[in-house]
C-alpha cells in the first residue's frame, strides 16, 4: 500500500471469515455479509490473491507476482482492489517471527484511509496514553480509542515488548531491549503499531497527543466509554441484542420485598392559585445547597417522591424468536420521568438527616405502592454518606434528605448492549431535572451532585457493588429561610442575559 520497504515478518492475508471463491472471469471474496467481485483479473491477480488467502506473503510479495505476471497497468488495478479490501475490514496483518505468528492487527470498521509504512530506526515514539490491553475470547488483545483497530497478542514476547513502549525510545533501542524477537519481527510489531496510533511519534519531546490540545483534555477513560457506547470505531454488538436471553432470567421490575414498608401520606391536590406552570418552573429551576432551620416534611418528601418517581402503569413485554414465539416476559412501567426502553432500572434511596414525621435513618423508596422501607437507622455509614455528599457539594450543613439514585444494571444490560451503562447515565440526567422542576414547582430546595462514592453506598445499603451501584445523588430539604427565586437575578457574578428575553 505504499512505495517504502516494510518488515518482512509482516505478512498479509484474508481474516478467517473471508472465503475466496474462483470461477473462469472472476475472483469473488464472500463473507455472510455479500461479495466483493474482482472482474476479469490477470494471472498476476488471481496468483496474489490465492497468496492472500494463504496469509503467507508481505504486500510487497504480493505486487511482485502482479508487476511480473501482468505488468503495471494490472498491477496499478491490483493495489487498488488490495486497498479496497483492507478498507472493508477483509485484511489481516500478522506478524511472525521463526515461523510463527506473534501478533495480528485487523481493522475493526471500514477506513477511508490506512497504511502501513516503515518506521525511522532513529525517530523518537511513545506508548499512547490511550492505549490499553484486556481479555477477550481470543486471548489478550491491545487497542485504542483513537482508531478502529485491534491487535491481538499470541504469546508473551509482545506482551513484553509493550512494557517497553510506555519510555520514550526509537526502534533502535527497542530491538536491541528485546533481544528474544527478531529485529525485524519487532520492525513489523512498531509498523503495525504506529499505523493503529498505538505508539505516537514525540521527536523534541512533545508527542503527537500532547500537540493537540483537544486530546489532551479527554481523560483515558471518557475517551474510551465514549468511542465505546456510540457507534464508528468498534465492532461489537450495538443496542438491543437480548444478548443473554435464554441463559439468565431478567430482573424483575420490582425488588424482592422483605421488610415491612413505612406507607407514604397521600399527597393532597393542589389548588390553581399553588401551582406553577412548568415554564416558570423551568425558569426559577437553580440548584440550592443550602436548607432552611425548619426541616422538610413528611408530607412534602411523599408528595415529592410522588410526583418524581412512582409507577404509573405496569405491564409485561414479550420477548420472541424469529418464528414470533414467546420466550421470555420482561416487565416494564411507566413513570412520571423518562427511561431507555420503559425499564427503569433505576431504585432511590434516602438518607435522612432531618425530615418531620420521619427517623433519621437510611431508606428505600418502594414506586409500585408509594411506601418508604427502612435499611437501618443512622449511623456511621450513613453519616458518612451524608458526608461524602457535602464533600462534593462544598458545603458544611448536612443535607435533610440526601437521595442517592442506584442502578440495578442487570436489567438494562440483560436486553442492551455496549450502550446499557450510557443509557443509564442518561436516565440520572432526565431524573435530575424531573426532581430540580418537582423541587422548585414545590418550593423545595434541590441540587445534583456530580460524584459520590459508590462503595460506600454499597457497604450502606448492603448492595452488591456490581448488581446494584450508586450513579446519582441529588439534595433535597427546604428552602433556605431568604431564599429568593430566582437568584440569578441578584446574584453579582451573575450578568443577565440581555439577547433574550427573561421568558421567551
Amino acid at each position: 500500500m505504499n512505495e517504502l520497504e516494510t518488515s518482512r515478518s509482516n505478512k498479509v492475508g484474508l481474516i478467517p471469515e473471508i472465503s475466496l471463491v474462483e470461477s473462469d472471469e472472476k475472483l469473488e471474496l464472500v463473507s455472510e455479509y455479500g461479495r466483493f467481485p474482482v472482474v476479469a483479473p490477470g494471472k498476476g491477480t488471481v496468483r496474489a490473491f490465492r497468496l492472500l488467502a494463504e496469509g503467507v506473503s508481505t504486500e510487497s510479495e504480493l505486487a511482485t507476482q502482479v508487476l511480473e505476471a501482468d505488468g503495471i497497468a494490472e498491477l496499478t488495478r491490483y493495489q487498488y482492489l488490495f486497498t479496497q479490501c483492507v478498507l472493508r475490514c477483509m485484511v489481516r496483518y500478522r506478524v511472525f517471527d521463526q515461523g510463527f505468528p506473534v501478533l495480528t492487527f485487523q481493522l475493526t470498521v471500514p477506513q477511508r484511509s490506512f497504511a502501513v509504512e516503515s518506521v525511522d530506526a532513529s525517530a523518537y515514539h511513545q506508548l499512547s496514553r490511550f492505549a490499553y490491553s484486556h481479555r477477550e475470547s481470543e486471548g489478550m488483545t491491545v487497542e485504542t480509542p483513537l482508531f478502529a483497530g485491534k491487535m491481538l497478542l499470541h504469546d508473551w514476547r509482545t506482551s513484553a515488548l509493550f512494557t517497553m513502549l510506555a519510555d520514550r525510545k526509537t526502534a533502535a533501542e527497542v530491538a536491541q531491549g528485546v533481544d528474544f524477537l527478531s529485529a525485524d519481527a519487532v520492525a513489523g510489531v512498531l509498523e503495525l503499531m504506529k499505523a493503529a496510533r498505538i505508539w505516537n511519534a514525540c521527536d523534541g519531546g512533545v508527542g503527537d497527543e500532547e500537540s493537540s490540545i483537544p486530546l489532551r483534555q479527554w481523560e483515558f477513560h471518557d475517551l474510551l466509554f465514549h468511542t465505546r457506547s456510540r457507534i464508528g470505531r468498534h465492532n461489537q454488538r450495538v443496542g438491543a441484542t437480548f444478548r443473554h436471553l435464554g441463559q439468565i432470567a431478567p430482573q424483575p421490575l420490582i425488588k424482592k420485598q422483605e421488610e415491612p414498608a413505612i406507607p407514604l401520606p397521600a399527597p393532597a391536590r393542589r389548588g390553581p392559585d399553588e401551582e406553577i406552570s412548568i415554564f416558570q418552573a423551568i425558569e426559577d429551576r437553580h440548584s440550592i445547597r443550602q436548607h432552611g432551620s425548619e426541616p422538610i416534611s413528611l408530607e412534602q418528601l411523599s408528595e415529592f417522591l410522588f410526583r418524581v418517581a412512582r409507577i404509573r402503569a405496569l405491564w409485561d413485554f414479550e420477548v420472541k424468536n424469529p418464528e414470533g414465539i414467546r420466550i421470555e416476559n420482561v416487565e416494564l412501567s411507566n413513570r412520571p420521568y423518562p427511561s431507555g426502553g420503559a425499564i427503569y432500572e433505576m431504585e432511590l434511596y434516602l438518607t435522612v438527616d432531618r425530615c418531620r414525621g420521619l427517623y433519621a435513618g437510611l431508606y428505600r423508596y418502594r414506586p409500585v405502592d408509594h411506601t418508604l422501607v427502612k435499611i437501618s437507622d443512622a449511623n456511621g455509614k450513613t453519616a458518612n454518606l451524608q458526608k461524602d455528599a457535602c464533600m462534593a457539594a462544598g458545603i458544611q450543613q448536612t443535607p435533610q434528605v440526601l437521595i442517592t439514585l442506584a442502578s440495578r444494571f442487570q436489567r438494562m444490560s440483560w436486553k442492551y448492549a455496549a450502550i446499557s451503562y450510557a443509557a443509564t447515565l442518561k436516565n440520572v440526567g432526565v431524573l435530575y431535572q424531573t426532581m430540580y422542576l418537582v423541587a422548585t414547582g414545590m418550593g423545595l430546595a434541590g441540587c445534583a451532585l456530580g460524584s459520590g462514592n459508590s462503595d460506600l453506598f454499597s457497604d450502606a445499603a448492603g448492595t452488591n457493588y456490581y448488581a446494584e451501584t450508586s450513579v446519582g445523588e441529588f439534595m433535597l430539604g427546604s428552602a433556605p429561610d431568604k431564599e429568593k427565586l430566582p437568584p440569578w437575578l441578584h446574584e453579582k457574578e451573575m450578568r443577565r442575559n440581555d439577547a433574550l428575553p427573561i421568558l421567551a
